[in-house]
């Protein structure tokens, strides 16, 4: 999603996008503008390319919440850095009276698992070291469907690798620490034909 700012208590979606994964796919998706009611700051229009102009006609997030929590009951809130979208979501939500309570996959924290040896772990950076493409970036529906892209390489390392099949399996293990040492140095060598 994009954001009017990062404090969810009083800043306002402006974008919605989420995607639905199922066994390794992309099953469905929707996604959205929203009016937030307020001023967009000029330097989120800069990153988003998002104005107030083109919101201006966008439904309020009011207006789409019953859509948001149907399209959201019954699966597992995904988001790299899923704490950020979750929030916001949910503050949302509460403004147009609505309760939201379900479990949290962050592909942030899967990434900090698996690929330790990463340096940075933002979206894009985890993206181009496993060759996922992120179309319109800083825009919610392409974050979003890269999000939906990383999450099926992720969880299918993670099944290869670390065996963990089942959801509440996956949860705990998003949550373990893992710690490299930073003395190690780790080599890679390429096969030669």
């Amino acid at each position: 999603m994009e954001t009017t700012g990062s404090a969810a208590a009083g800043e306002r979606i402006i974008e919605f996008a989420a995607y639905k994964v199922r066994r390794g796919k992309i099953i469905d998706e929707f996604s959205t503008l929203v009016n937030p009611g307020r001023h967009i700051p000029n330097f989120i229009q800069n990153m988003t390319g998002i104005s107030n102009e083109i919101v201006y006609r966008a439904p309020s997030f009011r207006d789409i919440s019953v859509k948001v929590a149907e399209f959201l009951e019954g699966t597992v809130f995904t988001a790299h850095n899923s704490q950020f979208d979750y929030g916001f979501v949910r503050s949302e939500l509460a403004r147009s009276g609505l309760d939201f309570e379900m479990p949290q996959l962050c592909t942030r924290k899967l990434s900090s698992r698996v690929f330790p040896h990463l340096q940075r772990k933002a979206l894009d950076h985890v993206c181009h070291h496993l060759g996922i493409k992120i179309g319109d970036r800083h825009r919610a529906y392409g974050d979003a469907r890269a999000t939906a892209h990383l999450l099926i390489e992720l969880l299918e390392i993670i099944r290869e690798r670390h065996e963990v099949v089942d959801l509440e399996e996956l949860l705990r293990f998003q949550n373990v620490p893992y710690r490299i040492d930073r003395h190690i140095r780790i080599r890679t060598f390429s096969r030669r034909p």
